[in-house]
């Protein structure tokens, strides 16, 4: 299914950047100790990881629309014609509004959010969908 490789792959830029630092760190270019935490939420939060993620999966001959995903999935405005973007950039919110990964907003209302609208998706579905991610997130342990 599309939805859940673009799903899976959009971050993949983060792996980078962590790879990147631990290499760093294996050298002892990093001052000889691991990088504070905030510094490394800094980094993996930034826009650097949807370049990255962008050239890697290029690289590896992955398919163009999940390519574009992984670069444009943090970008504003984004293309809402792009419905499996849409689809990642809503399930990244309802993410980041459950507090799941490194990002967290209890106050996003994910049926306002544009792309919510532009799916045609309404609160019970949305609903729905936390309880999802909150029952595989208990399952996984």
């Amino acid at each position: 299914d599309d939805s859940f490789m673009a799903g899976l792959l959009h971050n993949i830029g983060q792996l980078v950047i962590l790879r990147v630092i631990d290499e760093l760190s294996a050298n002892k270019q990093l001052g000889g100790g691991p990088l504070p935490e905030n510094l490394l939420n800094e980094l993996l939060n930034s826009n650097m990881h949807n370049a990255m993620g962008y050239v890697l999966m290029k690289r590896w001959n992955l398919p163009d629309e999940y390519c574009i995903v992984a670069r444009d999935h943090h970008r504003e405005p984004y293309d809402s014609d792009n419905i499996l973007l849409t689809i990642v950039r809503l399930a990244d919110q309802a993410c980041e509004k459950l507090g799941i990964g490194l990002r967290s907003d209890s106050s996003i209302a994910l049926a306002a959010t544009p792309e919510a609208q532009a799916l045609g998706l309404g609160e019970i579905v949305l609903t729905e969908v936390e309880i999802l991610l909150e029952d595989s997130v208990t399952m996984a342990g």
